[in-house]
């Protein structure tokens, strides 16, 4: 069975019906046909919210107001704090500068980014999965520790990541024993299958 649906595009100005001019309907003035009053009400519904949206700040320029928040130094503990307020999914386009700032643990804006990273979980994964392929041990450290560590979702994701980690680990990476801590974190969440 065919079923062909076709839609007529009315603009609103031709919503009214003409006033009927034969002797019967005299006395009737112009009327809106019930369905087409409904049509032209959430049209302007639809006019409205679109205003609104056209008016309201656009993610281009929030994310510019953001980016003006991320650190430019490892002591800018107030700017990290302003941006750690916006919350996640507000900051999601910045997670990946957000998380060069814990490359040592040891660093003020650090000890700010890393409870709130610890909490995103899986939409963290590529971001981590970088950390994980590069070159910096110390890095991988203060991620697997901090990050990966403290969250079930993440560490489930990046399970591939953790299993290479323990099967092929580089010299350094077995010199600064992440192989251990891969394998440690692997038994936590991801032995069953289930984060």
């Amino acid at each position: 069975m065919l079923l062909i649906t076709t839609v007529y595009w009315i603009p609103i100005s031709n919503l009214r019906l003409a006033t009927t001019t034969d002797a019967n309907s005299a006395n009737l003035q112009s009327v809106v046909h019930p369905p087409l009053q409904a049509v032209q009400q959430e049209t302007q519904i639809w006019l409205l919210s679109a205003k609104r949206q056209r008016d309201a700040p656009s993610p281009t320029a929030m994310t510019r107001s953001l980016q003006e928040l991320v650190p430019e130094a490892k002591d800018e503990t107030a700017k990290a704090a302003k941006l750690v307020a916006h919350g996640y999914p507000a900051v999601a386009p910045l997670l990946a500068e957000m998380l060069e700032w814990v490359e040592d643990a040891n660093w003020p804006v650090a000890k700010v980014f890393l409870p709130f990273l610890s909490r995103i979980g899986a939409p963290l994964v590529p971001h981590v999965r970088y950390v994980l392929q590069s070159q910096d041990e110390q890095w991988k450290r203060v991620v697997l520790d901090h990050i990966v560590g403290e969250s079930g979702s993440l560490a489930h994701g990046l399970s591939v990541d953790l299993l290479r980690l323990i099967d092929t680990p580089t010299d350094a990476e077995r010199a600064e024993g992440l192989h251990t801590t891969a394998d440690e974190l692997f038994q936590k969440y991801c032995k069953n299958g289930t984060p």
